[in-house]
């Protein structure tokens, strides 16, 4: 039997305003093989993710589908979610309240390392074993959380409403949900797309005014830079962790392109 932990938040402890979201309850699970119900409704809204495994969801009148790591599905105010487990799966669900138009269905984030960051913060928030001697109230952080994945599946929406190029949007979402694929190159993006690097790179500068590999190499180094302030790996682990398979060639194209070493960017930001 797969080790299964969770916690519910709900009631007087975890409801309190936001500016975003007024949260219900939340429950994270871990190591779950199946989902204690495989429908149901809600007089609020609904937020399902996994953090790891994949699900299988519809949603009346807003779609259906399979999602893992980096979708997010929302359901509306008294619709009926279907859900089941294809794999067993740690999976965060929150039930709320808000005043902002959501897009009911399966949202595909490409910003990955967002949703990862809230996710490990809602893990900690949620499990007791994991959640440090000093942590913050967790009712407090899961509705600033939630309020965060809500924001970005709208920030999502936009962005894609407004492109003219799906392709390319497409192309930016691959890119920043596999950026940390060493492997990952022009060719093998252009393969994705079916298209010739030459296509790709011509289209993608036209619709976000750089190349395929220039938004490639900042969304890396963004991750790096984020991982330099907030934690205490080896700059190998960084390196692994952005895309690089040494430090020494992160540190190269850091300062290259920076204009400081990794390290120095590390004592500068912290606090």
């Amino acid at each position: 039997m797969r080790d299964v932990r969770m916690h519910f938040l709900a009631g007087g402890d975890a409801t309190m305003t936001h500016p975003a979201v007024t949260l219900d309850g939340s429950l994270f699970a871990v190591g779950r093989e199946r989902f204690s119900r495989a429908a149901d409704a809600y007089e609020g809204w609904c937020l399902l993710t996994a953090q790891t495994g994949s699900f299988r969801f519809s949603i009346e009148g807003a779609g259906d589908g399979r999602c893992e790591f980096g979708d997010v599905v929302i359901a509306p105010p008294h619709a009926v979610l279907r859900r089941e487990l294809l794999t067993p799966s740690s999976f965060f669900w929150a039930r709320f309240h808000t005043g902002l138009d959501l897009p009911a269905g399966r949202t595909p984030v490409a910003d990955v390392a967002r949703l990862a960051a809230d996710l490990r913060r809602l893990r900690a928030a949620h499990l007791p074993a994991e959640r440090g001697p000093h942590a913050l109230d967790a009712g407090l952080v899961t509705t600033h959380l939630v309020s965060d994945i809500v924001l970005l599946v709208l920030s999502e929406r936009a962005d894609a409403a407004g492109s003219d190029d799906p392709l390319i949007e497409r192309a930016v979402a691959h890119l920043r949900r596999h950026f940390a694929d060493p492997d990952l190159s022009l060719r093998r993006l252009a393969q994705h797309l079916h298209l010739s690097p030459a296509q790709l790179t011509r289209r993608f500068r036209a619709a976000r005014a750089t190349t395929p590999v220039a938004f490639l190499r900042t969304v890396r180094l963004q991750h790096a830079q984020r991982l330099l302030v907030e934690t205490d790996d080896t700059l190998q682990a960084i390196a692994e962790r952005s895309g690089y398979r040494s430090a020494y060639y992160l540190s190269r194209v850091f300062s290259a392109h920076l204009g400081q070493s990794p390290s120095q960017y590390r004592r500068r930001h912290r606090v």
